[in-house]
């Protein structure tokens, strides 16, 4: 092959490729080596005309790693990614990653939610392996049964808290926070409206009943968001 790589050089080439494999009356197995586009595919049009295509990148000093890109006769590696190590004699070792499954990733939020109480989504899922899909469902399925709960105002937004999380107080899960019922120190209830008087934009103050301290309904400000 000294041309570009065309769909119709390819074909003549793989022709002379067939050819030594009759040739040779045994089963041959050609390794053929490219280089890369500037879109990190194979140059030219070699993808359909071989069975198994191999995409090798380094990944720093004693780190390769071997991407599947296509495998005609099998399945089961076709897509996959294995992570080469160096090892001595110019050979090499596959790294062994741990598996990732549905109690993995449960587990692991559980624990990103008790590290960053109250977390959005998109600061907890960082903290969880994994693919983005599949936490969504085990975060789905933890709300549904009460292990997580869910205290954003907004509908599809998450601040998520594990449900025995005392730092939270909880009007319902999907809702914001509830304000919290607050005794006095003296055990009476505590007001509800803050006696701070409205001021107008001409400076006056306006009350009910001439106490300048109080303040009319229509400018009633509540301020018990939580406990002093």
């Amino acid at each position: 092959m000294d041309e570009a790589g065309t769909l119709q050089q390819v074909r003549d080439f793989t022709l002379l490729v067939q050819d030594v494999r009759e040739l040779s009356t045994r089963p041959v197995h050609v390794l053929l080596i490219h280089h890369e586009n500037r879109g990190g595919q194979v140059s030219g049009a070699w993808e359909g005309a071989v069975d198994t295509l191999l995409q090798l990148q380094a990944q720093g000093p004693g780190s390769t790693r071997l991407f599947f890109q296509k495998a005609r006769w099998s399945s089961r590696w076709h897509k996959q990614t294995l992570q080469l190590l160096w090892a001595d004699g110019d050979s090499f070792a596959i790294e062994q990653k741990p598996e990732i499954t549905d109690d993995t990733i449960e587990a692991e939020l559980l624990a990103a939610v008790l590290e960053l109480p109250g977390g959005s989504w998109s600061k907890l899922r960082s903290r969880v392996r994994g693919n983005d899909g599949e936490k969504a469902t085990v975060r789905d399925r933890l709300l549904a049964t009460g292990r997580i709960v869910n205290t954003a105002a907004r509908e599809g937004n998450f601040n998520l808290w594990a449900a025995d999380d005392p730092a939270t107080t909880r009007a319902e899960v999907g809702t914001g926070l509830a304000r919290a019922s607050c005794p006095s120190p003296g055990g009476e209830p505590q007001p509800s409206r803050a006696a701070v008087p409205y001021v107008s934009r001409h400076g006056t103050q306006h009350g009910t009943g001439g106490d300048p301290g109080s303040l009319t309904d229509q400018h009633d400000l509540d301020l018990t968001g939580g406990c002093p």
